[in-house]
Order: C-alpha cells, then structure tokens, then sequence
C-alpha cells in the first residue's frame, strides 16, 4: 500500500515538473522568436501577466518593472548573472494597451501582447498562463521559484534570493 501511495505521489510531481519545464521551454522559444538578443545564461526569467483594465495588475506591473530594473545584474540565487523581466499583457485592444504602458512608464525591453487574451491559440494560452497565474520567476534551469507574488511582497521576494 505504502508503494502504491508513493509511486501515485511521485508521478504526480514528476508530471507537474514537466509541464513546468514545458512551459518554461515553450516561453524560451517565444521570448528567442520575438527577443534573439535574449542571454538566458545564468538568469532568473520573471515574467509578469497584466491587463490595462485591472488597476491591481497594472500596479503590480509597474513594481516588477521597477524592481528588476534594480536587481538586472544582480547575482541571485538561481540566476548569477541577473534577471530578465519579461510584461505579458492579455489585453484584447491596442489602444488602451499603448495608453497605459506609456501612463505608468512601462519600459522594458521584453514586451508581449497578441491582443488575443485569453483565446485558444494566443500566446498567453500556449504559454501555459490562465486569469489565476499573475506572475512567476523561474530558475536559469526552467524550475519555478515563484508564482503569484502580491505587489507588496516582490522587492522582498527578489531581496531574499540575493547572495550574500
């Protein structure tokens, strides 16, 4: 029985692994599409998911942006040579997109919106993201460190995987 129970709990995770890394995998091959100047080497990807029309969302943006300006080139666990900060947004129109990245000074470099949301075949969905993963920080090996941190928590979070 115990065998039983172990080998059930072991295939579960090794199944969560691997869509982890086929996610993370997948995410690699569009951000090199888009992005070919992309260097993973050595780095944490933290990708944020917002949406112009959710005031949260877009706060939380908005810190993300700030804070991995500040730790770029730090050396983290998981990531020595820094972070890259990737913004997905999942809004349907371009206009209010446009508006507010300019409004709240979005500026980074990796930016990502088909204007498809949430549909079958947009980016958001083949990247494995849904309306309850907001955020997550993923290792240089494709392990997830983090997912859906509340603003109020991302400077301390990316603090914590400061090396001493």
């Amino acid at each position: 029985m115990f065998k039983i129970i172990v080998t059930s709990f072991l295939t579960i995770v090794s199944c969560q692994l691997s869509s982890q890394n086929l996610n993370y995998n997948m995410i690699n091959i569009e951000l090199k599409a888009n992005y070919p100047e992309i260097d993973f080497s050595n780095k944490l990807l933290v990708i944020n998911h917002w949406n112009s029309t959710d005031p949260v969302l877009r706060e939380s943006n908005k810190e993300f942006s700030r804070v991995c300006k500040i730790y770029e080139g730090a050396k983290l666990k998981g990531g020595l040579k820094g972070i890259i900060f990737v913004s997905i947004s999942s809004d349907t129109e371009e206009i209010p997109y446009s508006i507010c990245l300019k409004k709240d000074g979005i500026n980074t470099r990796f930016l990502m919106c088909d204007f498809k949301a949430f549909s079958l075949n947009s980016k958001l969905s083949k990247l494995g993201f849904t309306n309850e993963v907001k955020n997550v920080i993923f290792d240089h090996n494709g392990i997830l460190l983090n997912k859906n941190i509340e603003t109020n928590q991302i400077y301390s979070t990316f603090n914590f995987l400061l090396t001493r």
